[in-house]
């Protein structure tokens, strides 16, 4: 009799908490459903991941608005003034540069929507923002400098400034997103050799 008395209350004990299970899980179900507040989590859900995408199709066309501005600064000078320019035995072949710059440009889109997708409430976000449009800017400036006004020379000054704004742009990236930085390292790397190349055709041409 013991044992089916203590039997009898494990059963009572199970069904009870079963009810409350069932209850709050009814409980917790009307709250979702009959506040919509369901359907309003998962409507923002799906606006933060729109939201993102967007902030990423942005990023990138940034970036490669650049690259096209750059090349029409450089693309009516390669059949002309910088064919005829002595070149050094490093020099790449002429249809590699745009699908490296391409590339590039794009890591660049996704480095900066990384940064950018931080929030701009941040002081170290706005400042590497502020960083990064800068080597943007200057860039383009050394696409001007070399190609457009077609002084090896004034290319030379330029890509020194912009080495040293991508450093810049990569330490505060960094700092923010590590995957950010990483992304931009590359593109440094990409530089040093144009600074080297550019070095190079300065002193082959004077």
């Amino acid at each position: 009799m013991i044992v089916y008395s203590r039997i009898f209350r494990c059963q009572q004990f199970y069904w009870r908490s079963l009810k409350k299970t069932s209850a709050t899980f009814r409980f917790i179900s009307s709250i979702l459903l009959d506040n919509k507040l369901f359907f309003v989590i998962m409507q923002s859900l799906i606006e933060m991941k729109l939201i993102a995408v967007i902030k990423l199709i942005i990023s990138i066309a940034i970036c490669l608005g650049a690259s096209i501005i750059g090349s029409f600064l450089t693309t009516p000078a390669i059949p002309t003034w910088y064919a005829n320019l002595k070149k050094p035995f490093f020099t790449p072949p002429n249809w590699l540069f745009a699908p490296v710059w391409t590339i590039l440009f794009i890591l660049m889109g996704v480095a900066l929507f990384l940064i950018w997708h931080k929030g701009l409430d941040s002081t170290a976000v706005k400042t590497a923002l502020v960083i990064f449009f800068l080597q943007l800017m200057f860039n383009i400036s050394w696409s001007a400098s070399f190609f457009a006004f077609r002084s090896p020379l004034a290319g030379l000054i330029v890509i020194v400034i912009l080495w040293i704004a991508i450093l810049l742009t990569i330490m505060n990236f960094y700092r923010i997103s590590m995957v950010a930085g990483v992304l931009l390292i590359p593109y440094i790397l990409w530089v040093s050799f144009a600074a080297v190349l550019n070095f190079a055709l300065f002193t082959l041409n004077r």
